[in-house]
């Protein structure tokens, strides 16, 4: 199931905030959060509508209530397969376009890559 926030404006100009949720591509429930003349009252129904989609569940405290600790995740990566697949795309020769997106984005694709067939989609031939 999914949910999502609908933003819409109704005849008189003012903006209706509803939480739609959907079972594929059935609708199965619908909130009407509020309805908004300005955008201070928007963000506030929008807020409010976050909380309507998550309403029931329970937030995982990690760290404990009374720790004081604030947990930041900084980095998520292994250094040393970066730089293992940093020198064979240079020794291949890619290093002498100069594009650092480009590596990047290929660097990327061979750690993490993805299909179709991944995503539950069929693939058919014609």
């Amino acid at each position: 199931m999914s949910a999502f926030i609908k933003k819409t404006r109704s005849r008189n100009g003012a903006t209706v905030i509803q939480v739609v949720f959907k079972q594929g591509r059935q609708v199965t429930r619908l909130v009407h959060v509020g309805t908004a003349h300005n955008d201070t009252q928007i963000t506030e129904l929008k807020a409010l509508a976050q909380e309507v989609i998550y309403e029931g569940q329970l937030a995982l405290d990690i760290a404990g209530p009374d720790s004081g600790l604030d947990m930041v995740m900084e980095a998520a990566y292994s250094a040393t397969l970066w730089d293992a697949l940093s020198y064979v795309y240079d020794s291949l020769g890619f290093a002498v376009l100069g594009d650092e997106t480009f590596k990047q984005l290929v660097l990327a694709r061979i750690i993490e890559p993805t299909s179709k067939l991944d995503r539950g989609y069929s693939v058919t031939s014609r």
